[in-house]
């Protein structure tokens, strides 16, 4: 009879554990990270992102250095992972931010161009 009571004293921390890993593994998650090239020697440039959504649509806005904007669409894998290929027309420094469905900058940086 010992043993049984020593068993059911058990699951009551064991039912805690599983419920407190079960809520704070979504914060464990890794934070989305956006990669720009520093710099490029021609017109095409590689863009990669991860620790997205699965499926999330991010919209690339694309700075060339005489201040015009443009704009690319595209959706992260099934894994949260994304790789753009991007043509940057000008030589110079072209600011590159990978945004959220609202607009919100997720991240991005610099690359500069040249011929």
């Amino acid at each position: 009879m010992k043993q049984a009571s020593s068993l059911k004293s058990l699951w009551l921390p064991r039912l805690l554990l599983v419920a407190s890993l079960a809520f704070s593994l979504p914060a464990l998650a890794a934070d989305p990270w956006v990669g720009v090239p520093s710099a490029a020697n021609g017109q095409k440039v590689q863009l990669k992102a991860g620790s997205l959504q699965a499926w999330q649509p991010v919209t690339l806005l694309i700075s060339d250095p005489q201040g015009r904007q443009s704009q690319q669409t595209a959706v992260a894998n099934a894994k949260g992972d994304l790789t753009l290929d991007v043509q940057l027309a000008a030589a110079g420094a072209h600011k590159l931010e990978l945004l959220d469905a609202n607009g919100k900058r997720i991240g991005g940086g610099t690359c500069l161009v040249s011929r």
